[in-house]
């Protein structure tokens, strides 16, 4: 019996040109870092992170990383029509679905929400052959697939709306800043916050930097030398600051305190105890 489906994932950190052919199966290729072009049919589109490359069977095209900080790496997944008419149901022909819109091979760019959650789904099939003994593997394997099968559909949607209405969807930093007020005696990392809001880390920090115009690093240690500073003002001693700051060792904080500052967190405390001193000699 011929497989369903197959699930790899690249990495290339050199000047590379590799030739893709979907063969039979209806492929995808997810980009999780860095950015590429793709050449098909005498015509040659740019494709970064993020973006989804959807290509129909009996296609072949030439994929063409240049070489730069950030390696590219994508996830490929590729179905057959027997699969997507098993996944199907009397509501919703699946492979129909992916000639509504008539392509060869296209670049998708969808909200992050979507593209986390195919992110994910893409990851989980490469551990899939592994797992076959576990419980349900067979009905959590379909599980798997016909999400990321109608997510990809429907950011193929969602992409055609937003073109068409000229909707550029925004993404709201109220809730990140509450989080991080609420956990600033934590470590706060760019992949805790993917997890904790679903949303891509790199989407986090394009739109961070474009509504701030600070980086999330940046914003996150100038919230945390805040905190320092309140505490010191409060008679905090500095072994306990550190802890409660989670700036790493005290050398670390000390540095960043000066940077940010103009002066050590020592200078800091005898600036207060001059000046309430002046205050209680006036009164």
């Amino acid at each position: 019996m011929r497989e369903e489906y197959f699930a790899k994932e690249y990495v290339y950190t050199n000047a590379k040109k590799k030739t893709f052919s979907s063969g039979n199966f209806y492929m995808i290729l997810f980009v999780t870092s860095g950015k590429c072009s793709y050449t098909y049919d005498h015509q040659t589109f740019l494709c970064a992170t993020e973006d989804i490359l959807l290509v129909n069977p009996n296609t072949t095209f030439l994929l063409e990383y240049t070489p730069s900080k950030i390696p590219l790496k994508f996830l490929q997944v590729g179905f057959t029509s027997e699969l997507l008419t098993r996944l199907s149901d009397e509501n919703t022909d699946l492979e129909s679905c992916f000639h509504v819109v008539p392509y060869e091979c296209t670049c998708v760019h969808s909200s992050s929400e979507i593209t986390m959650l195919i992110k994910n789904l893409s990851k989980k099939l490469l551990t899939l052959p592994q797992e076959q003994t576990d419980f349900g593997h067979r009905l959590f394997e379909d599980s798997i697939l016909t999400m990321l099968i109608v997510l990809v559909l429907r950011a193929c949607i969602r992409t055609e709306f937003q073109t068409n209405t000229k909707v550029r969807p925004r993404l709201s930093l109220d809730d990140i800043f509450i989080f991080i007020k609420h956990h600033l005696h934590e470590e706060i990392s760019l992949n805790r916050l993917e997890k904790e809001f679903y949303i891509s880390k790199y989407h986090i920090c394009r739109e961070f930097k474009r509504q701030t115009g600070m980086t999330v690093h940046r914003y996150i240690v100038k919230s945390k030398l805040d905190l320092c500073k309140r505490l010191l003002e409060k008679g905090y001693p500095m072994i306990e600051i550190y802890k409660i700051c989670g700036l790493g060792n005290y050398n670390h904080l000390f540095r960043a305190f000066k940077k940010e500052f103009g002066m050590t967190p020592k200078e800091y405390v005898r600036q207060i105890q001059e000046h309430t001193s002046e205050i209680s000699d006036r009164s």
